[in-house]
């Protein structure tokens, strides 16, 4: 019965999506585009299960052919309010000009109104050739495509969550502040403070780069007679990985390899260095990171690897752990024993995070999962400047490292009650952590640092205020 009423007011709302759209763009308005674009990133993401991002704000303004991308998945989707054949050809035109198939295998075009009642589909085989596989029935959506989608969902806990997200998106109040926004931008007062989720990443002057020196089959083999046993075709990166483990070096992560060639901002001619020994020394060169960066994309690649895993290394000392399989950074027990964990940070006030939380059965005798705060991270480049940026999040698990299987149930739950608050007070956590000691043995990694951001106030001790975990800011998360 739920179930049925969420999904007639989803319809309801959707509705009242098409039809502002359909009066505002009558009326030249078509600002309201741009925000349909962003309305549409958590609808896909939850009717689709696609982790889209706005392409005009990740890859630059006015991002030609396409508008949202995921790019672990392959897919965009170009977002329009013109329904007719030639728009259709005009995307897939600029689509394949812009060699946007080399990036993603599916292209969706999404009319933010209503499409066609029928496609002919004439010019499109012509333009994409063997290039890109669009189907004009299939790739061609609108709001009831997405009706549809979200109505063969079935967990009750996703639905309602869209049910919400339109709820506030498209209530009387919100599409009367937009059609007033947008008739006349001067008679809005806007108070919302806006703060970029960047931080500024401070890299070391010199990029070193050596031949790869070991034997590679003997590694290999010795591997079998370990826990770790490597493949005849394991990558370059994991052989030299395990030729580290198996010489007894404490875990050093903060290096790239591209063809046979080692690079790190570990100085290889300082004697001392433990990577000296996995290299052909006569080889080393020190560039200027730059030098390396601008030959050309597949070198700012492997850059950014380079700063992918030296945060890794320097997050490791923190008790914050890489997940590849989520691609995020999950905070994880500082000892063996899985237990609640807390840091303490201050910034305003001086206040204890819990990172790590204990979750009982109903009857609060047994532990079923326990729920990590934890992040994601990107590097980005901009007017030759490297940020980080951030969103925080939550992963779950069974003992404290193995992803735990009552995440979906959890996850939207608390996706739902994260509000702007949350989030930014989140960010300015985890930016604490990243520019601050947070563990009383914490090793300093001196090969990736970051700066404050620049809204964060840094008060001296005797400015800070000391208050309990449950400030404010935590408690609808905690």
């Amino acid at each position: 019965m739920n179930r049925q009423k969420s999904l007639t007011r989803i319809a309801e709302l959707l509705g009242r999506f098409t039809t502002e759209v359909g009066l505002l763009n009558a009326a030249n308005l078509y600002d309201i585009n741009i925000h349909a674009e962003n309305v549409l990133i958590p609808l896909i993401k939850l009717a689709y299960g696609l982790d889209m991002v706005n392409a005009n704000y990740t890859k630059g303004k006015n991002f030609s052919a396409v508008d949202l991308i995921d790019n672990k998945n392959r897919v965009a989707f170009q977002v329009t309010s013109t329904a007719d054949n030639e728009k259709i050809k005009h995307t897939l035109n600029q689509f394949i000009k812009h060699e946007r198939y080399l990036s993603y295998d599916i292209l969706f075009v999404y009319i933010i109104g209503n499409k066609q009642s029928a496609y002919t589909g004439k010019g499109h085989a012509e333009i994409v050739q063997d290039k890109l596989a669009f189907d004009k029935d299939e790739h061609i959506i609108d709001n009831n495509d997405l009706f549809k989608k979200i109505s063969g969902i079935v967990s009750l806990q996703q639905i309602s969550a869209i049910e919400q997200f339109l709820e506030e998106e498209f209530s009387e109040q919100k599409i009367e502040f937009r059609k007033k926004a947008l008739e006349n931008p001067a008679s809005v007062k806007h108070t919302e403070h806006v703060y970029f989720n960047l931080i500024e990443a401070n890299i070391p002057e010199t990029l070193y780069i050596a031949d790869i020196a070991i034997d590679r089959e003997a590694i290999i083999k010795e591997s079998w007679t370990t826990e770790y046993k490597l493949k005849m075709d394991a990558s370059p990166r994991k052989v030299l990985r395990r030729a580290i483990d198996l010489a007894g070096l404490t875990r050093i992560a903060d290096w790239h390899v591209t063809g046979n060639q080692l690079l790190t901002f570990r100085n290889l001619h300082d004697p001392a260095e433990p990577l000296r020994n996995f290299i052909d020394q006569g080889t080393i060169t020190p560039l200027k990171p730059k030098e390396y960066w601008t030959i050309d994309a597949d070198h700012q690649r492997s850059f950014t690897s380079i700063l992918n895993f030296s945060l890794q290394q320097l997050l490791s000392h923190k008790a914050i752990h890489y997940i590849g399989e989520d691609d995020i950074y999950r905070y994880q027990p500082e000892g063996k024993i899985v237990k609640q964990r807390t840091v303490e940070w201050k910034k305003t006030k001086r206040a204890k995070r819990t990172v790590i939380f204990e979750l009982f059965d109903k009857n609060k005798e047994q532990i079923v999962c326990f729920r990590h705060f934890s992040f994601e991270a990107k590097f980005n480049l901009y007017d030759e400047q490297w940020y980080l940026s951030v969103n925080p999040t939550w992963s779950f698990t069974s003992n404290g490292y193995k992803k735990s299987g009552l995440a979906k149930y959890y996850a939207p739950g608390l996706k739902r009650l994260e509000n702007n608050n949350t989030i930014y007070y989140g960010f300015r956590f985890i930016s604490y952590c990243l520019t601050h000691n947070i563990l009383s043995d914490e090793i300093t990694f001196p090969y990736l640092t970051f700066n404050t951001p620049f809204f964060d106030e840094v008060l001296t001790d005797t400015e800070v205020v000391e208050i309990d975990e449950n400030v404010p800011e935590d408690t609808p998360l905690e």
